[in-house]
């Protein structure tokens, strides 16, 4: 496919690229001429009509994006990028949901309420319950292998390490490293 580019200029100037709509069919819309102080007709793309058409969608998204602001300073530049898409996310989850409990005729739930839930959930996501563990999730240990002899172990010598080259591996450890 091939990719368009088009700048137009109206109340400011938009640039837009595409792969699925191009500058034809040109379509004929009418424009205030500050020189002349009159109505003019002027060629607008395809690609421009259709950004016109849903450009609500996208200055709501900005708008519902930057209600709710948090600061997070960083000096690095990626994280904002990182950030905005959170919150860029964050907003349409909330679109679905919104939409959703409108066609089942339910109240939808606020922006600010919908995003604390969604962090509350995210932060407890992976949280452990309070208190002792129960007793069926709890994994058995090994059992430790005594290869000495009890009597040698009990007699009161002292038995040394012996320092060798060649390292072992841990048996009490499930990859057998330390």
């Amino acid at each position: 496919k091939t990719m368009v580019a088009v700048k137009w200029h109206d109340n400011r100037t938009v640039t837009l690229l595409s792969n699925c709509i191009g500058a034809d069919p040109l379509k004929s819309v009418k424009r205030w001429d500050s020189k002349e102080k009159k109505h003019i007709f002027v060629d607008c793309p395809a690609i421009i009509s259709s950004y016109n058409r849903s450009m609500g969608g996208v200055d709501l998204l900005d708008k519902m994006c930057f209600s709710y602001r948090f600061s997070i300073r960083s000096k690095r530049w990626y994280m904002y990028l990182f950030w905005h898409t959170l919150k860029i996310a964050a907003v349409n989850a909330w679109f679905m949901h919104k939409r959703i409990l409108q066609k089942h005729k339910l109240a939808p739930t606020p922006l600010r309420d919908f995003l604390s839930e969604l962090a509350t959930s995210l932060i407890l996501l992976n949280k452990r319950p309070p208190g002792r563990p129960s007793i069926q999730n709890v994994t058995p240990f090994k059992k430790v292998c005594l290869n000495v002899p009890r009597d040698v172990r009990r007699d009161s010598n002292e038995h040394w390490p012996t320092w060798n080259a060649k390292q072992n591996r841990c048996k009490a450890c499930p990859g057998g490293y330390t």
